[in-house]
């Protein structure tokens, strides 16, 4: 009894230690299960069963879903039409033939006429376009529906229920195959064809009564000689050059077989077989060698017209080349022509917009703001320049000297050239005419002249300070002691003090120091010329025309300590020039070696 009560012990044993190759093999083919990549015949049998019903299910149900789609479409009814539609109800505007695919944002039809591979490269693209126009029958390779094809005129009867109009290119001449449309003649043709749009009606310019004002000339003509008629009942087409120099080179034009496409050929209702009509526009001369921009345009009530967008019209461009044919010399002299036409109209232009961006540059950079300047500027063209020589040097200070004088020289030009007679001795007391201006004498600057080196060579520098030119600003003047600002120095308050309630106090007056405290020790003591004038006098202001001489002030330092750097700010003092609280300043460094 005791032993079948007793629990057979069982003891778990590791799988074998395979090796990888080992393990594998046994993965692709265990014999001693049966197993193939770790399933059984019958495992993998029910697998399979799973997934072939599985997917047969997803295979139905979606036949399904698209077998009730199909029942609610029309092959031959498009369910969205005409603005209802994603194409609208504007049909567009095609040409052919077209550049090859490879470059499909190219419009240029460009050939080369006595060139015979270049001619027939275009009529090959034309050929294909035109080979469904000319698949008549109804046999094998032909297009279906082309039995449905009859002749038809603006006197023909209603259509059959299959019947389509014909589009006879063949009678297209002299835009005909034979002729390689025309191209070896330089006068190509380019076919032009509204875009179809289901059950669209063209509504039509048929009478002189509503034409647009935008539409050519020309045209309305020739509205006006078939108003009334059949003949009228036309979707009208114009090209025309785009620019007045393309109108000029496009020459005389054709419209094959007639100006637009007839009415009769409209709406398309997608009857098999039906073919868009056609219009052949043959350029009779357009001039060789030169591109010429073409825009046709298709005219009924119901196309509007948008060149941006290109609705209801087409762009292309047109060149014809002559190459080295019998043309020549008549194509080089037309090119001559318009090569010295082009340079004179480039020219003429950029001397219009150089003057325009010459005044749109002066108004840009003029200053409104009076600002004071700093003479000689630095070799940089610095307005904060760092005046350093050596006196014993004169190659070290004559470059210094150079630049004053080119300042001073603009001066000397007015002041003895053909305006010299303009120029007046001013002062409080002088009344000038209109056209008359207060002149400068820079003779009366001594010692600060062009003979003594402007004083560089002595060790007493002269510098020359002047304002900025600020169309008809006027200085109000600090002219009594009673309104001088705390900040001016107290120097200048002395120099104005003995001449309160004067005339000569109406001056923007000049002061000159040292920004820190050791350049203040460093300046030594200054002399502003011409004496005893201490600023720029209030009758050179304002400045209204040319020509004109801005008032100068000459700093003379006459002992500056030498071989050190001096940090120099001299400001102008008026009550309207004053900015972000302070006196307008100029700021340069000194620097006198022995």
């Amino acid at each position: 009894m005791a032993d079948k009560t007793k629990v057979t012990e069982q003891y778990y044993a590791p799988p074998p230690d395979l090796g990888g190759w080992e393990s594998f093999r046994i993965f692709l083919w265990n014999s001693e299960t049966g197993q193939f990549l770790g399933r059984t015949g019958s495992s993998w049998a029910k697998i399979l069963l799973f997934y072939v019903i599985f997917y047969a299910c997803l295979v139905g149900f979606f036949a399904g879903l698209l077998a009730v789609f199909y029942q609610t479409l029309d092959m031959k009814v498009p369910k969205w039409q005409l603005d209802s539609s994603i194409i609208g109800s504007n049909p567009g505007l095609g040409f052919r033939p077209t550049p090859e695919t490879s470059n499909v944002e190219s419009t240029l039809i460009y050939y080369r006429a006595n060139d015979k591979g270049s001619v027939l490269k275009w009529a090959k693209v034309i050929d294909e376009f035109l080979h469904t126009y000319r698949r008549k029958g109804s046999g094998s390779g032909e297009v279906p529906g082309a039995e449905n094809r009859v002749a038809c005129s603006f006197n023909s009867g209603p259509l059959g229920d299959k019947q389509v109009c014909d589009v006879p290119v063949d009678d297209f001449s002299p835009c005909t195959p034979a002729n390689q449309y025309n191209y070896e003649q330089g006068a190509p043709c380019v076919f032009l064809k509204l875009n179809k749009i289901f059950n669209w009606k063209p509504k039509l310019y048929n009478t002189t009564d509503d034409l647009p004002g935008n539409m050519p000339e020309d045209l309305k003509q020739h509205i006006k000689s078939t108003s009334g008629k059949n003949e009228a009942n036309m979707v009208w087409v114009s090209c025309e050059g785009e620019n007045p120099a393309d109108v000029e080179n496009i020459g005389p034009i054709q419209y094959i077989p007639r100006r637009g496409f007839p009415a009769y050929y409209y709406p398309f209702t997608n009857k098999d077989g039906y073919l868009s009509p056609l219009v052949a526009v043959l350029f009779e001369k357009p001039r060789t060698g030169v591109l010429i921009n073409i825009e046709c345009k298709a005219w009924a009530k119901n196309i509007f017209y948008d060149r941006y967008e290109r609705r209801g019209s087409v762009h292309f461009e047109l060149m014809v080349d002559r190459g080295f044919g019998c043309d020549v010399t008549t194509g080089a002299m037309a090119l001559q022509k318009r090569t010295i036409k082009i340079i004179v109209i480039t020219v003429i232009t950029l001397l219009i917009i150089g003057a325009l961006l010459g005044i749109l540059l002066g108004l840009l950079l003029r200053s409104d703001k009076v600002a004071l300047e700093v003479w000689p500027r630095g070799a940089d063209g610095s307005k904060e320049p760092k005046i350093a020589y050596k006196v014993s040097d004169n190659s070290s200070y004559l470059p210094w000297v150079r630049r004053i004088n080119d300042t001073l020289s603009e001066y000397n030009k007015i002041r003895t050239g053909s305006n010299a007679g303009k120029l007046v001795k001013c002062d409080y007391n002088t009344k000038i005419s209109p056209d008359q201006v207060c002149d400068v004498d820079i003779n009366l600057f001594f010692p600060c002249t062009a003979a003594n080196k402007y004083n560089y060579q002595n060790g007493k520098p002269c510098v020359f300070l002047k304002l900025n030119k600020v169309s008809n600003w006027k200085p109000n003047p600090y002219n009594t002691t009673d309104s001088l600002p705390a900040t001016m120095p107290l120097d200048l308050k002395q120099a104005i003090k003995p001449k309160s309630g004067q005339l000569d106090m109406n001056e923007v007056w000049v002061s000159c120091e040292g920004v820190s405290e050791a350049d203040k020790n460093n300046i030594g003591s200054m002399q502003y010329i011409p004496s005893p004038a201490h600023g720029f006098p209030s009758y050179y202001f304002p400045y209204t025309k040319e020509p004109y001489l801005s008032p100068l002030v000459v700093v003379m330092f006459e002992n500056p300590a030498l071989d050190t750097a001096i940090n120099v700010v001299c400001k102008a003092w008026a009550k309207n020039i004053v900015e972000g609280g302070e006196q307008v300043a100029a700021r340069f460094q000194l620097k006198v070696d022995s």
